[in-house]
């Protein structure tokens, strides 16, 4: 299926999230500031925030996100913790993209990751596209 035959969004960004107050603003803000957007449009690309039932300051954080950027994110509450594998499960029950992607709560990724994701899958017009990962520690 090529992009222009394919209804939107294109691509669900899934990002499970369990107590990650400390890390989700910069996070979620990498994952809003993706360049699929400014390339496919505004509803090229669903964010499903699923809160894995955090006891933290998470939910209303989330709710914030949603308040400032409703046609990019929805989320997904879950009543009980199920772990991360749970969390990206049901967020696959929700997502209506051609194509599915995950995050996780603490990842940074490149400006244009998606985008590209998208592009490489587009030409061959592939089911299935996939990236190396490196990993940053800090300390």
């Amino acid at each position: 299926m090529t992009h222009s035959q394919q209804s939107y969004p294109l691509l669900s960004i899934i990002v499970p999230v369990y107590n990650a107050e400390s890390v989700l603003p910069q996070t979620i803000g990498n994952i809003i500031l993706q360049t699929v957007f400014d390339r496919f449009g505004e509803e090229a690309a669903e964010i499903i925030l699923v809160d894995d039932a955090s006891t933290d300051q998470t939910p209303a954080l989330l709710q914030d996100v949603h308040r400032q950027y409703p046609k990019r994110t929805k989320i997904l509450t879950l009543p009980e913790n199920r772990g991360a594998g749970g969390a990206r499960n049901a967020g696959m029950e929700e997502a209506a993209g051609a194509y599915i992607g995950f995050t996780d709560s603490d990842d940074l990724i490149d400006p244009s990751f998606y985008e590209t994701l998208l592009e490489e899958a587009g030409k061959e017009d592939l089911d299935l596209v996939d990236s190396p990962i490196f990993q940053e520690s800090t300390g």
